[in-house]
């Protein structure tokens, strides 16, 4: 905030309103505000585009990203990018898997619970594809409140959990879960 406080988890950390925080990733600026434990999980950002084919160019990517390209191609893929907030995800991703020529760069689990959730026709179909390969990983951790005398615990907690693959267990699981209720989502919407 303007004043130099946080609002939201680090906020509500540093005001002694929680002891701890989930799933926030460490920055430089967040850093001396909380006690950041070993990461959870990795977050990848990838892109995610339409089935049956589809094909990004990495390399194309990053000159839309730069002031400097003067690539008429690259300039028209700029002029096409949407930056939507986050309450526009669904459907953003339901039009991703629609519309071809589309591609949506999102974080890779957050990604899959969108499809999940709103795009699970049947368990195994899923109706985008998503790049292999990530632009960067985005180590995600727990956060407690600074000199917590709980962070040295916790942290050695979550690394063991991170080490075993239980996050990821969990995190399968609760999918398959969202998967398994298959078509009930379609048949809400169609008796609407």
């Amino acid at each position: 905030m303007r004043n130099g406080s946080w609002n939201g988890l680090l906020g509500a950390l540093a005001d002694s309103r929680l002891d701890i925080a989930a799933w926030l990733g460490n920055t430089e600026a967040r850093n001396p505000y909380g006690d950041f434990t070993t990461a959870a999980v990795n977050i990848p950002l990838v892109f995610f585009t339409s089935l049956p084919r589809a094909a990004v160019k990495w390399y194309g990517m990053f000159f839309v990203f730069s002031n400097e390209t003067k690539s008429p191609m690259y300039l028209d893929i700029k002029k096409g990018m949407k930056y939507l907030p986050r309450s526009s995800m669904t459907q953003s991703m339901m039009k991703t898997a629609l519309e071809s020529k589309t591609v949506q760069l999102e974080y890779d689990l957050i990604g899959q619970i969108i499809i999940a959730e709103s795009l699970t026709i049947h368990p195994t179909f899923i109706p985008v594809k998503m790049s292999r390969t990530p632009l960067f990983d985005l180590p995600v951790s727990f956060v407690l409140r600074k000199y917590s005398k709980l962070t040295e615990t916790v942290t050695v907690n979550v690394g063991k959990l991170q080490n075993t693959g239980h996050f990821k267990k969990w995190f399968d699981q609760s999918l398959d879960a969202i998967r398994s209720r298959g078509m009930s989502w379609l048949k809400n919407v169609k008796a609407v």
